[in-house]
């Protein structure tokens, strides 16, 4: 085929050099949030890019962007078309103020691939987060099999890494600002709520939602016209690392089980009347 309609190998090849980066600093970040107990089980994990012609196993009902198990893969062509490719333009400066000056003008190539490079790598760590307490450790065991596991286990993975990125970019293993990350994290959140809006039950939907639902409440996000603003910087990391260990705290607690972790979820992830007023505006 035309060249112009390969997904191109130089971006799979960059990234891949970068995320190894990524994991290694993120395994060697988790004592921010309490789980350096769980670094070694982030750094054995092999994160790869590839590209998926044909679908085969699950993707034969679902076109995966990624996997966890038993290595971390990023579907690039499936990650690009369902995320990447609108991240820019009609999630970030559609929808966040803070985007004209963190990033600037998406006519400029340069700040393009960024925002998208930034789209692929929230999907990395989200993948890198389901080894902090993977499926079948005791810790979580305490969830039981049912809903609620899968439930807690998406939520860790949405929440956790975005508590870690500061620590990140100052060991040099993500490019890009501080203030860049917070619109990308932000903007990943308004793209979750925005595709899921139609489930309130969907296990992402509701990492969106518990995000947003304290980002409104407290003042670190507020609704500017059609947009949102994010306020301050280094609180809007700061209640990340609040969310992350919340999460973390009921992993470790040995009086967490099922029914406590459903009382959780519902309290925290039911989108306020904040939440569903943007979600409007995002339909």
């Amino acid at each position: 085929p035309p060249r112009s309609t390969l997904f191109p190998y130089t971006t799979l090849f960059r990234s891949e050099e970068v995320w190894t980066k990524t994991r290694e600093a993120f395994a060697e970040s988790l004592d921010l949030i309490g789980a350096q107990d769980q670094a070694e089980n982030v750094r054995d994990q092999l994160v790869l890019g590839s590209i998926t012609i044909g679908a085969y196993g699950s993707n034969l009902n679902f076109d995966a962007v990624a996997q966890e198990d038993p290595t971390i893969q990023i579907y690039m062509n499936n990650q690009a078309r369902a995320y990447d490719r609108d991240f820019p333009t009609d999630v970030l400066e559609k929808y966040i103020v803070n985007t004209d000056v963190s990033f600037g003008s998406f006519e400029d190539s340069n700040s393009r691939q960024l925002a998208e490079f930034m789209s692929r790598t929230n999907t990395v760590m989200h993948e890198l987060g389901h080894w902090i307490y993977p499926g079948a450790s005791p810790e979580d065991a305490r969830f039981g099999d049912g809903d609620i596991n899968r439930t807690m286990q998406e939520l860790k993975a949405e929440l956790v890494y975005r508590a870690l990125i500061p620590s990140l970019i100052e060991k040099g293993a993500l490019p890009g600002t501080k203030e860049q990350w917070a619109v990308a994290t932000l903007g990943s959140s308004l793209q979750i709520l925005k595709d899921n809006a139609v489930d309130e039950e969907d296990d992402y939907f509701r990492g969106a939602a518990f995000h947003l639902n304290r980002a409104l409440a407290e003042g670190i996000v507020v609704v500017d016209g059609n947009r949102l603003h994010i306020t301050d910087y280094d609180r809007y990391f700061d209640l990340a690392t609040r969310q992350a260990r919340e999460i973390i705290s009921l992993y470790q607690d040995p009086q967490t089980n099922p029914k406590r972790a459903k009382e959780w979820v519902e309290k925290n992830t039911t989108p306020s009347d904040e939440v569903k007023k943007l979600i409007k505006k995002l339909s």
